[in-house]
């Protein structure tokens, strides 16, 4: 049975557990098997570039995937991805080849994430780099300072597909966003709380989603996800990834991962 949870649910959840950290100071002296009356989910995914959380959830309920045994020479650098969705947010973690990449270039290694929120494959495009072409959202920033060369925490734009069902090329400008609010045509800004994320410098980094501050977007409880990563502006690594054909998929495209929200009481 599908579960919701509006808006005000998912804020009214994270918010009481941000209360419930900062207890009066008589809650204190309160006995040890004395039930707190302000329980409220916490998920068990912490962004603090020490993935040990990761190793502790149920495989079963964590999506995952890795790069194609032959590749396309133009994506290699993104080699994992594992996706795990909780009761308020998307938990993203990837592994890329930081030995041959540049922490300095420009747009700091800008990671993408992709949505077929609707798990509709009629709706959507962006069949540049998915076979299935059904993205219709999706999050742009950067997870390296490019002057300084230091990680730095995911806070992204959202930006919502306006291309034709199924199509291609980079159609992500709304053209009634005022440009001053809003550069390039999205949604939400950078900036605008949506995630967050952290890296262990070594190649690891991990980014966790709020659903419920990505205006607009309703998510189904099994939706599609893709990832890239860029250099300069252009992607090198993408996941999911297939193996590259020159004749039929040079690109090594594959259709998006499935992801269901692991809904706890």
């Amino acid at each position: 049975m599908k579960k919701f949870w509006t808006l005000a649910a998912m804020f009214a959840a994270v918010m009481t557990s941000f209360s419930a950290c900062e207890k009066p100071e008589d809650d204190k002296n309160r006995h040890d098997d004395e039930e707190d009356e302000t329980t409220a989910f916490v998920s068990p995914i912490k962004v603090d570039g020490d993935f040990s959380d990761w190793d502790a959830l149920d495989p079963s309920k964590v999506s995952e995937c890795e790069i194609a045994e032959n590749p396309s020479d133009k994506y290699q650098r993104l080699l994992k991805a594992k996706v795990y969705a909780d009761n308020l947010y998307v938990n993203v973690y990837i592994e890329f080849d930081l030995a041959n990449m540049d922490p300095h270039s420009e747009g700091g290694s800008a990671v993408h994430v992709y949505f077929d929120s609707d798990n509709n494959s009629t709706t959507g495009g962006y069949g540049d780099e998915f076979l299935d072409a059904c993205v219709d959202y999706m999050l742009e920033n950067a997870i390296y300072d490019p002057e300084t060369g230091e990680h730095v925490s995911w806070d992204p734009a959202l930006f919502k597909w306006w291309g034709d069902p199924n199509g291609s090329g980079w159609l992500w400008t709304d053209p009634d966003v005022d440009s001053s609010v809003a550069p390039y045509g999205a949604i939400l800004p950078n900036g605008s709380g949506i995630a967050s994320g952290a890296g262990d410098g070594k190649g690891k980094y991990e980014i966790q989603i709020m659903r419920a501050l990505m205006q607009g977007v309703t998510f189904e409880d099994t939706f599609g996800i893709g990832i890239d990563i860029q250099q300069n502006w252009s992607s090198v690594g993408i996941l999911p990834s297939a193996n590259a054909d020159p004749e039929t998929n040079p690109d090594g495209l594959a259709n998006l991962m499935k992801v269901t929200i692991d809904y706890t009481e």
